[in-house]
């Protein structure tokens, strides 16, 4: 019964991402500027999507294929299927960008800026109703039609999906930032790379949450002192249950969504991501009750909504055009030319103390209640309400696409439209902050929830940190996060390079080039490292590397976040993506790291 219920929630959020993306493009207009609009954004869509999809394919077999003799064809399989569920839902979701900014768009040319911030919200609900729609469903099957646990293969299939996601999102953020920096559109900027960059992130942390709890099943029975029907069954479902109800609060916070009014458009905005989330924890109080006689479960997945929903409001302070930048870029113009990017790194750098503090009393309050499994189900709540967080991230794209598009157009300096413009720039600059503020917590989350199934699967109950291969690791994973942080930097540089030479050739701004070319080496370096330190130095050290990387990128990504408009197009916040696939891989092969042991200390 609890299986149907999920399933046809999960069909319920492909039907909505299905209606709402017909409502877009009922709203787009017939003139022959909204035209020539959409035309150029399905261009770039068709674009990223041929030099980006086809090497994500290629990798993903390679990988598979390679990993078969290691941990069986089966397993082979299911990583196959983890990449597929990315990749069909990020496919879908994809044309939802350019029917909401052509839909925006005509909005705004006739002054309704409310309906026009509205199109471009629910561009981003649909990408994530069919995320969260295809992914819940696909892990359903496997455990409805298979009639198999899904904890059998929840390691390789989230393989799968974060090999996928690392690419997109790598691949989409160096992208577009290298059409930021280097070459922007005649027209407008291209945003069609961090759009999908987005959309890949989140899928990956939805399906890594969701597989490290079912992973830490076990861990649930083990530690719930109840003695009635809860059983490692149940504790499987339950946050696919959570996930349902997510959906649910999506379907609904999209309905009760408004603008703002006055000077700040954007206040509301998170209106629907709030109604999601109580109403998620609502449900899961019941289901917690209901399915494992307890509501300490509901309490460890309250606390993970609630840090990603203060963690976005928190957020709006260190928006590229708040006070304590405008203030400082006033200033700092009389101390030298690049203070302003020394001063607001700074500003970044103390942020992370914030952040810190809320991440660390979500888990712990999640852990306190539910051990590892608390800290998985931390994520999940976090994950749950990603349908309706991805809306920020289509209102940020949108209305940014919309402000440069009026701006290219307005020739005769209409002070109307002007005024609209600076409107919706203003709101995605306050969006831009939020949506990768959410996307990194939810990202860190999911990491350490893989961490925890790592840790448990290697049945070590306690690591020596000054033992040597610990130590080692923990230095490692530091470094390595500092050093994929420098090499997405250089890919962003390589990109727009080969980007200024095919325009050059070809007379083309569209943004037909491929990222692959910059995002291929820190990609490889994430998938190679784990599985060295695995190989040479051992599970406890590999355990170590995992714990060290996640937490130093997570800093390193909350800081550039924060850092002001300097640096908003370095694509460090990719990083995430390569955490959690380091995480995922050291779960996925940690089986052939335990029969090995470390070559280096036999």
């Amino acid at each position: 019964m609890k299986t149907t219920i999920v399933l046809i929630c999960s069909i319920a959020s492909v039907i909505f991402a299905f209606l709402l993306g017909s409502w877009l493009r009922g709203k787009k207009g017939t003139g022959k500027e909204n035209a020539r609009i959409y035309a150029v954004l399905s261009g770039r869509n068709k674009n990223f999507r041929t030099f980006q999809y086809f090497p994500v394919a290629a990798a993903v077999v390679i990988v598979a294929a390679a990993a078969g003799p290691g941990i069986g064809m089966k397993q082979s399989a299911a990583c196959l299927a983890g990449a597929l569920t990315v990749l069909v839902p990020l496919a879908a979701g994809s044309f939802s960008l350019s029917d909401g900014v052509t839909a925006a768009y005509n909005e705004a040319v006739n002054g309704d800026i409310k309906q026009s911030l509205r199109a471009g919200y629910r561009a981003g609900t649909v990408l994530g109703s069919w995320i969260t729609g295809i992914c819940l469903a696909v892990f359903c099957l496997v455990s409805f039609v298979m009639k198999t646990a899904i904890a059998d293969y929840a390691a390789s299939f989230a393989l799968g999906a974060v090999l996928c996601s690392m690419v997109v999102h790598t691949g989409g953020e160096v992208y577009s930032s290298a059409y930021s920096l280097a070459v922007p559109s005649k027209d407008f900027t291209d945003r069609t790379g961090s759009y999908m960059a987005a959309g890949a992130d989140f899928a990956g942390s939805y399906v890594v949450a969701a597989a490290s709890a079912v992973l830490l099943s076990d861990v649930a029975v083990a530690t719930s002192g109840v003695t009635s029907t809860f059983t490692a069954r149940t504790a499987e479902l339950f946050p696919l249950m959570v996930y349902a109800a997510g959906i649910a609060g999506t379907v609904i916070g999209t309905f009760i969504q408004r603008a703002g009014t006055g000077k700040d458009y954007s206040r509301g905005t998170g209106a629907c991501s709030i109604a999601a989330g109580i109403i998620t924890a609502a449900a899961s109080f019941w289901f917690s009750m209901d399915m494992m006689q307890t509501r300490v479960y509901a309490w460890a997945v309250t606390a993970g909504i609630a840090a990603g929903l203060i963690l976005s409001s928190v957020s709006r302070l260190f928006s590229s055009d708040s006070i304590i930048f405008m203030n400082g870029y006033k200033t700092d113009r009389s101390l030298g030319k690049y203070s302003s990017v020394v001063f607001n790194l700074g500003s970044g750098m103390v942020s992370t103390a914030i952040y810190t503090v809320i991440v660390i009393a979500a888990v712990a309050v999640s852990y306190m209640f539910a051990s590892y499994y608390g800290v998985a189900l931390c994520a999940v709540g976090m994950c749950a309400i990603l349908g309706s967080a991805s809306s920020i991230v289509g209102l940020t794209a949108v209305s940014g696409s919309v402000s440069d598009i009026i701006v290219s157009r307005n020739r005769k300096e209409d002070e109307a439209l002007k005024t609209v413009s600076d409107t919706l720039y203003t709101v995605s600059a306050k969006s831009l902050i939020t949506g990768k503020t959410y996307a990194a917590v939810t990202g860190s989350a999911a990491t350490l929830a893989a961490f925890c199934a790592f840790f448990y699967s290697a049945g070590a109950e306690s690591i020596d940190i000054m033992s040597l291969r610990v130590f080692g690791g923990i230095i490692s994973g530091a470094a390595a996060a500092f050093l994929l942080a420098g090499m997405l930097i250089s890919s962003v540089r390589i990109t727009g390079r080969v980007a200024l030479r095919d325009i050059g050739r070809n007379d083309d701004e569209t943004g037909a080039t491929s990222a692959i070319r910059g995002a291929v080496l820190p990609a490889v370096v994430a998938i190679a490292l784990p599985v060295l330190i695995g190989l040479f130095a051992g599970p406890n050290a590999l355990a170590g590397f995992v714990i060290s990387s996640a937490v130093t990128g997570y800093l390193l990504v909350v800081t550039t976040n924060n850092s002001g408009i300097h640096l908003e197009n370095t694509a460090v916040q990719s990083m995430s993506s390569l955490l959690k696939a380091m995480a995922v891989f050291s779960v996925a092969f940690l089986p052939v790291f335990m029969k090995i042991g470390g070559f280096l200390f036999r």
